[in-house]
């Protein structure tokens, strides 16, 4: 599964179309660019708010003041965290990484600043050579996806990472996926079609065949992929910054043939919304081997969403998780996608059972409505702050 929305991908009408058009949609042009200057204008007040200041006024006013700019700014204009079809395809624009010395400058603490301030030279940044990287393990776990699984395991092994451990684990496809991994195998740390029962069991099954090897692990579902250079700014990333246990990034939505559709643009890492919405992008989750093993790993009875569980297990042992601002793969949607209803009845009840053992209790739709509004004006106005260039 490849995390989403609090009902995991469920769009409002079903289909990952956006909403029906409603009052705002059929404003006047002149009522549309005010509306428009206003949030620009709110988005610029807010950035130049202590964030002391600002999360003083926020609970002061409750949640009412996330429904006004989630109505005016997140649903009729800028990005719609959730929305998996936002524009007509058109051909995919990659990622531009920084390089080893930019990301290792980034890890230099804020005592930097005082060395040059006393007129002395603080210390250099570490650059992570590339024999030194850290050792990552990929799992893709595979069943009946032949007409996408070349594109995904390209994505990873045309990388170039020098330290890699990847394995695909399929499910006993009878789609032609043996034989393509019988043409990849040699290039594959290792592979194998087996039935199981189910993509959980695949994915600890894929580990348990990379024999410990991979500091830093991840999975990779059989129809997504990784974006050209992500896999050397993860591990150099890693490298230069040893207190952080798990990153993610930015999202990219393509079609079945590959085709840019959207965009999710995610904020600052925060624990409280994670709690009550599953919307970390799977795809472009990794972490260090040691927290996996803390936390016990991957629960295979799961069938759904397993990785916002071993996320919040992440979060309950004080793991350091850090959004990197930075897209780091590519979401697929297809038809092939489970979004039967009884699956979806499945799939909401799995989630309501992940937050009930998170909190101790269980939430009312209002709590995760209020928590996904939130979400959704933060990463609204990162979305707004990274098309001006700004990336924080």
């Amino acid at each position: 599964m490849a995390s989403a929305t609090p009902d995991n991908h469920a769009q409002p009408n079903g289909n990952g179309a956006p909403p029906p058009a409603g009052p705002l949609a059929r404003a006047t042009p002149r009522s549309r660019a005010l509306q428009r200057s206003f949030g620009e204008k709110m988005e610029r007040n807010i950035s130049r708010l202590p964030r002391r200041t600002w999360d003083s006024i926020r609970r002061l006013l409750g949640d009412n003041v996330w429904k006004v700019p989630h109505k005016y700014l997140v649903r009729t204009y800028w990005m719609k965290l959730g929305n998996l079809a936002q524009y007509p395809p058109r051909p995919l624009r990659t990622e531009t990484f920084p390089d080893a010395a930019a990301i290792a400058a980034e890890a230099l603490p804020p005592t930097s600043l005082t060395w040059r301030m006393l007129g002395g030279t603080p210390p250099a940044p570490r650059v992570t050579a590339d024999a030194d990287l850290p050792h990552i393990a990929i799992v893709t776990p595979s069943f009946q996806h032949a007409a996408y699984i070349r594109e995904t395991m390209d994505s990873v092994l045309n990388q170039g990472y020098p330290n890699l451990s990847y394995v695909v684990q399929d499910g006993g496809s009878n789609d032609g996926t043996r034989e393509i991994l019988e043409d990849y195998a040699p290039r594959l740390h290792a592979c194998g079609s087996e039935k199981d029962r189910g993509q959980a069991e695949a994915i600890r099954n894929g580990f348990e065949r990379t024999e410990g090897r991979g500091e830093i692990m991840a999975w990779l579902n059989s129809d997504d992929t990784l974006l050209p250079g992500a896999l050397h700014y993860i591990g150099r990333y890693f490298g230069t910054h040893p207190h952080v246990d798990a990153i993610y990034g930015h999202r990219i939505l393509i079609d079945e043939r590959g085709m840019e559709i959207g965009r999710w643009v995610l904020p600052p890492h925060n624990d409280e919304p994670l709690g009550f919405v599953d919307y970390v992008p799977q795809e472009t989750l990794f972490w260090r081997r040691a927290i996996y093993e803390k936390v016990g790993g991957i629960d295979t009875t799961l069938r759904f969403a397993m990785d916002w569980d071993l996320l919040l297990r992440f979060v309950k042992a004080k793991a350091r998780i850090v959004r990197v601002p930075y897209f780091l793969g590519c979401f697929r949607v297809h038809k092939q996608q489970r979004s039967s209803a009884p699956v979806t009845t499945m799939g909401i009840h799995e989630m309501d059972q992940i937050r009930h053992d998170f909190h101790g209790r269980d939430l009312s739709w209002d709590e995760v409505n209020k928590a996904a509004r939130k979400l959704q004006v933060r990463a609204t106005i990162t979305s707004r702050l990274l098309e001006m260039g700004i990336r924080r």
